[in-house]
């Protein structure tokens, strides 16, 4: 305002329009230089000083960018162009608090400006002040009376209950929400879909179901359009939570016979069943006196074919029942089977009853009372398997019915399910008669296939057999044929046949799927996009080689059938690309053997994306760094944490649109998904990871106090909410056929979620640790926002002492926590923990790695103390202290040197064995221990340079001092010590160089064993003979190469050959790609440590 009192509006913008321009295409110093411009022709032009800040602020100038939006933010603005582009810088650096602040002081200058008052509210929504956003809707209403505003009040309300104690929630702030809700309803006012589906959302928070009902009978129930049959389905849902189980169970009946194949609705209708199975009889007389839905006075059904339901008929009358208020029926349905041969029957005043005319059939009175026998419910599901079978197109949800229906009466323990199911085999012969040769099959059977009794499954499976009709031998003719085979084996494997084979067994099985495979291929999809039918034939044969792998690796037999699994894999994704239950499986071969770069390609070939960068993230990302793959991990945490990042903005404007345009169901969870994400276990751990991987692999002291500086860590204070830790993982995305005592458990799921939860509080305070270390140099309090003040509670200190003594206690807290882990997961339990019989559990954790190699925490302690006592040593120098405890005494920092240097020669030489045993080892999964083993030495190297760093930076300013005279004895002595102190720490850096490079040479030695033609890894990748000849000649049979002219024609003969070539080249460049970055990092490391003599 105060520019376009001087100044044109015209001319303003003018002026403006370069800057803008110059700021979308990104060029930010040019649009600075316009900025400075324009200011120098009119200095006090707000907008275009905050369009200066905002490209301060994308060339890295946080800092000055701040200065001036503090200095805009104090002159109140009022123009909209000033406030949106502050509203962009605040949002860019993470403050959206400050948002609210200038559209605070904007409205106080112009209380009366809508638009104004419109964005402080969604600043307020940005924050989640609920209370504010919800003064600030009413003073919106108050000056504009409109329908949004007041909802939006409403709203701010049911948000305040949604995070509020749920008694004052329940007692006040839903109580309001609902008052102000039936207010406008009295006086007609409510007239969109999104107000009448809060008003329900807040009555059926307070659990006032009755009243819901009544809504949902009423004239409101209308306005209920957005979905098909709205007010049924959602009336069913307000019976049931009422656990009146008469008029649900009446309820879901009508609306399966309008829909037969809606799963949840069956799903309800049985859980209502059970219930009045179990009621007393006099509760069954009461409610039959009752009527159908619980009136005396309730009018009969109606039912006609071709009627659409209409939700305006429901009428609500009073009743003398507890509830006060009941529904009636629904009062017409939709006879889906027009032209069936069922007819109306209509007695005078008595209920409609639907009688067949040509079958035994009858239902009479069935649509007009509730089922509460088992014999009603075999009747009920006779009727809807009746009309199913009259259909063209049948539906599975009448014959899973009766699976489901015999499953709940085995649980309930009363009943005999043979006599009112029927035969569970017949049951399930009945399904796969219709729908054996769907791909749909298998989901849909296996979770009842347990109802098998053991000594049935034998017959079951033979019943099949006979149905595929394919005798031992012989291939499918058709795709359907093929289907029913591959359906086959899945029932097959899912009730535990190949669990009970020996490895050779499993080994001529495998062999036997990849033929039916080879074969498939003449009914492949041409389309590149599409699932091949026969792949699943590849990925059970390569289920039952990773099995046969584990059982080598039990049995001491060269385990290498998991790589005859990978190249089954390659083979199948160079026919079939979009297949990603073969990427995923072969991402986990790939890293169960320690080739990270080759798992790499394969996840970059799912193209995880938003979401699955949380959910799938678990897959990979925390695997990379373990195999040394320093550079493709700093790609994925940054991919993953821009992520994250970005996903408060995305979040905040998803709630923000769910205002505007009225979709307040959609708000709470908008809210829920931010909290999810924000307190993602994935999102702290691979921030933690990130974080130690730039300060470990900094070149310098130099740069690790730049990065610093550029990071929000407090040693004294632990800032991941570990009780707000979410687990987000799918682990479901993996096919498995398994029987379920190999399937992941909840159980399972809770124990690698909290073996994560471990890893990450273990990270967190080695990462806190290395913190309050750099903290101790010299040069620390150049850092600037990291200074040293945090620690002491806010008070300012000349001296380390406060720094020293967290740096202790977390040291404390480090070595207890490490402790209880070694007793929780001792070694001999490793292999049961890593869940490697489970093929869908998630990789072993990294925690494993770190409990076996157990030394780096003892030589971090050692660490710790030197550091200590350097830092205790410089205040002595200072004359800062007055006495010198134990932890001071030089012998004991000498010592402590000497020690350091020795444990870490000692882990050099374990490595140098290591290196060893990969040479003769045919295991491949030893190549990834020993990349594990050799990324925690580096990482001991890192932290020892790390301190040697500080150390320096605390002894060099010492080593020119003069010595101090002291009046004590004590302090003379500890004065002289310095010589010697400075001496062994230039020992300890020399035999910290020579340890890395024999480090280095170990690594080279381990390159070049793998680049020979003759090395290990080329032996255990081309151990596939029997498969080679197998499918070689299969491959050639003409009937493969000539059966389907439309498929692609290739060189089928040479994919097996390709395939093996790409596994082979792709574990040798994995482990090459390792061994040359950590040799990389060695050699910065190297030069590092040159610049650390003193």
């Amino acid at each position: 305002m105060a520019a376009k009192s001087h100044v044109d509006v015209s001319v303003s913008e003018r002026r403006l329009r370069p800057i803008y321009d110059w700021l979308d295409v990104g060029n930010n110093k040019k649009a600075l230089q316009e900025a400075e411009k324009v200011l120098k022709k009119q200095p006090s032009f707000q907008c275009a000083k905050v369009l200066k800040s905002l490209a301060l602020l994308r060339l890295g100038k946080e800092d000055e960018c701040e200065q001036i939006l503090e200095s805009v933010r104090q002159e109140v603005p009022c123009e909209d162009s000033t406030l949106q582009a502050m509203t962009l810088c605040y949002r860019e650096i993470h403050k959206p608090e400050k948002i609210c602040e200038i559209y605070e002081g904007a409205t106080k200058k112009d209380p009366s400006n809508e638009e104004l008052l419109t964005h402080l509210f969604m600043a307020y929504v940005r924050v989640n002040d609920y209370r504010k956003q919800q003064q600030t809707a009413m003073a919106l209403y108050k000056l504009k009376p409109k329908n949004p505003y007041y909802f939006w009040a409403v709203m701010s309300l049911v948000m305040q209950a949604y995070k509020a104690d749920e008694k004052v929630s329940k007692d006040v702030v839903l109580l309001l929400a609902e008052r102000m809700v039936k207010k406008f309803v009295e006086e007609g006012k409510v007239d969109a879909e999104q107000e009448v589906q809060l008003y329900l959302m807040i009555l059926e928070m307070q659990k006032k179901y009755a009243e819901a009902l009544e809504v949902l009978s009423g004239p409101l129930g209308a306005k209920l359009m957005s979905c098909p049959n709205p007010v049924p389905v959602r009336r069913a849902g307000l019976l049931m939570k009422m656990e009146r189980w008469s008029d649900t169970n009446l309820s879901y009946k009508l609306l399966l016979r309008e829909d037969i194949d809606r799963w949840s609705f069956y799903q309800d209708y049985f859980t209502s069943s059970f219930h009045l199975f179990d009621e007393k009889p006099s509760q069954k007389s009461d409610a039959a006196k009752q009527g159908p839905i619980g009136d005396s006075n309730a009018n009969v059904l109606n039912v006609a074919d071709n009627v659409n339901v209409d939700s305006e008929n429901a009428q609500v009358e009073k009743s003398e029942g507890t509830l006060g208020k009941s529904v009636e029926c629904i009062s017409s349905v939709k006879d889906e089977t027009k032209g069936s041969d069922f007819e109306v029957v209509q007695g005078g005043g008595e209920a409609v009853s639907l009688v067949k005319c040509d079958g035994d059939l009858k239902e009479d009175g069935m649509w007009s009372k509730a089922d509460t026998t088992p014999e009603d419910i075999r009747h009920f599901l006779a009727i809807l398997s009746q009309k199913n079978e009259k259909l063209s197109r049948k539906f599975r949800g009448p014959y899973l019915a009766y699976l489901e229906l015999y499953q709940r009466l085995l649980d309930r323990g009363k009943e005999n399910p043979n006599e009112i199911a029927g035969d569970i085999v017949e049951l399930l012969l009945s399904y796969l008669r219709n729908f054996g040769d769907k791909p749909c099959c298998f989901p849909d059977l296996k979770i009842f296939l347990n109802l098998l009794p053991e000594n049935r499954k034998g017959e079951f499976i033979a019943k099949v057999e006979d149905m595929v009709s394919l005798r031992k031998g012989e291939f499918p003719e058709t795709a359907q044929q093929m289907q029913q085979h591959i359906n086959l084996i899945e029932l097959s494997r899912r009730i535990g046949f190949h669990q009970s084979l020996s490895r050779e067994e499993k080994l001529e099985l495998a062999t036997n799927f990849i033929c039916h495979y080879a074969h498939g291929i003449c009914f492949a999809s041409p389309l590149q996009t599409d699932f091949s039918m026969n792949d699943m034939y590849a990925m059970i044969a390569c289920h039952l080689l990773y099995e046969a792998w584990i059982d080598e690796k039990m049995s001491g037999i060269p385990p290498t059938s998991i790589t005859k699994a990978m190249i089954i894999l390659e083979l199948v994704l160079s026919l079939s690309p979009s297949n990603y239950h073969a990427k995923l499986l072969l991402l986990k071969c790939y890293s169960l053997v320690g080739a990270g770069a080759g798992a790499h390609c394969v996840y970059e070939l799912l193209d995880v994306k938003h979401m699955q960068l949380d959910s799938l993230g678990h897959l990979h990302c925390s695997h990379l760094y373990g195999n040394g793959l320093y550079s493709y991990a700093a790609s994925i945490y940054e991919t993953t944490l821009k992520f994250f990042t970005a996903n408060y903005k995305d979040s905040v404007d998803h709630l923000t649109f769910s205002y505007k345009f009225g979709s307040f169901l959609t708000i709470e969870e908008f809210v829920e998904f931010r909290e999810r994400l924000d307190n993602s276990l994935h999102y702290s751990s691979i921030t933690v990871e990130d974080m130690l991987l730039v300060i470990l692999h900094a070149n310098n002291h130099t740069q690790r106090l730049q990065a610093m500086s550029l990071m929000d860590i407090n040693p004294d204070k632990d800032k991941v909410e570990w009780a707000k830790l979410q687990d987000n993982r799918d682990l479901k995305v993996m096919i498995s056929w398994d029987p379920p005592d190999r399937q992941m458990s909840p159980e399972t799921t809770k124990e690698t979620f909290e073996m994560g939860v471990d890893l990450l509080r273990l990270r967190s305070l080695i990462l806190r640790i290395l913190g309050a270390a750099i903290m101790l140099s010299e040069n620390a309090p150049a850092l600037g926002k990291m200074s040293k003040v945090d620690v002491t509670n806010g008070s300012e200190s000349s001296n380390d002492g406060d720094l020293t003594s967290v740096l202790q206690r977390l040291m404390n807290e480090l070595d207890h926590h490490f402790g209880s882990l070694c007793s929780r997961y001792p070694i001999d339990v490793h292999v049961k923990k890593s869940l490697l019989n489970v093929i869908a559990a998630p990789l072993p954790s990294r925690l494993f790695s770190l409990i076996r190699h157990g030394s780096w925490c003892k030589h971090l302690q050692v660490l710790v103390k030197i550091l200590i006592g350097v830092s205790l040593s410089r205040d002595d120098q200072k004359q800062l202290c007055s006495d010198a405890s134990q932890e001071n005494d030089g012998s004991q920092l000498l010592n402590n040197m000497s020690h350091a240097a020795d444990m870490l020669e000692c882990s050099v030489k374990e490595l140098k064995e290591g290196v060893s045993k990969c040479r003769e080892s045919l295991d491949l999964s030893d190549r990834k221990s020993f990349l594990e083993n050799a990324v925690i030495v580096v990482e001991m190297i890192g932290m020892t340079i790390l301190v040697c760093g500080v150390c320096h930076s605390i002894l060099k300013p010492m080593k020119n001092a003069p010595l101090v005279k002291k009046g004590k004895k004590k302090k003379e002595s500890i004065s002289a010590q310095q010589p010697k102190i400075l001496e062994l720490y230039n020992t300890m850096v020399n035999r910290l160089k020579q340890s890395m490079e024999d480090m280095r040479k170990a690594l080279e030695v381990w390159g070049q064993d793998l680049s020979s033609p003759s090395s290990v890894v080329a032996s255990s990748v081309k151990e596939n003979s029997k498969f080679d000849s197998s499918l070689s000649a299969l491959l050639k049979d003409p009937r493969i190469n000539n059966c389907n002219a439309e498929v692609e024609r290739k060189s089928v003969d040479g994919l097996w050959d390709a395939s093996e070539l790409k596994v082979l080249q792709r574990l040798l460049d994995s482990y090459l790609a390792s061994s040359r970055e950590i040799r990389q990092l060695l050699t910065k490391k190297l030069k590092n440590i040159e610049s650390l003599h003193v």
